[in-house]
C-alpha cells in the first residue's frame, strides 16, 4: 500500500520561465504548492478539461499515435458515461472497466 508520506517532485526551468511563472501565479493569487497539488490531483481524478489540454499535448509533442489518442478519449467518454448512468464512484468504475478487460482483452 502507498502511504500518504509526502514526497517532493523536483524539476528544473530556465531562470526567465520560472520568473515568468512566479509572476502569473501572484497576479492568479495562488502558489506553487497550490497550482501543482490542484493540477496533479486533476491529472490523476482525469478532470475533462486538463485532459482536452493533455490530448493538445500529446498531439504537438507527438507523444502517443492519433490511434492511441483516439481510443484514449473514447475510454474517457466511456467512463463519463458509465458514472453518470449509474452515479458510481471511480474505485467501482475502476472494478467494471478491469472486468471487462479481462472479458475482452481485445476491446
Amino acid at each position: 500500500m502507498i502511504s500518504d508520506k509526502l514526497k517532493k517532485i523536483v524539476f528544473s526551468v530556465r531562470e526567465n520561465d520560472k520568473v515568468q511563472f512566479k509572476i502569473q501565479l501572484h497576479a492568479d493569487g495562488l502558489s506553487q504548492r497550490q497550482f501543482f497539488h490542484n493540477v496533479i490531483q486533476s491529472y490523476i481524478e482525469k478532470d475533462e478539461y486538463l485532459m482536452k489540454y493533455i490530448e493538445h499535448l500529446k498531439i504537438k509533442l507527438e507523444s502517443q499515435s492519433k490511434a492511441n489518442i483516439n481510443k484514449t478519449r473514447k475510454n474517457l467518454a466511456d467512463i463519463r458515461a458509465v458514472k453518470d448512468e449509474f452515479a458510481l464512484g471511480d474505485d467501482e468504475v475502476e472494478s467494471i472497466f478491469d472486468i471487462l478487460e479481462q472479458e475482452h482483452p481485445d476491446l
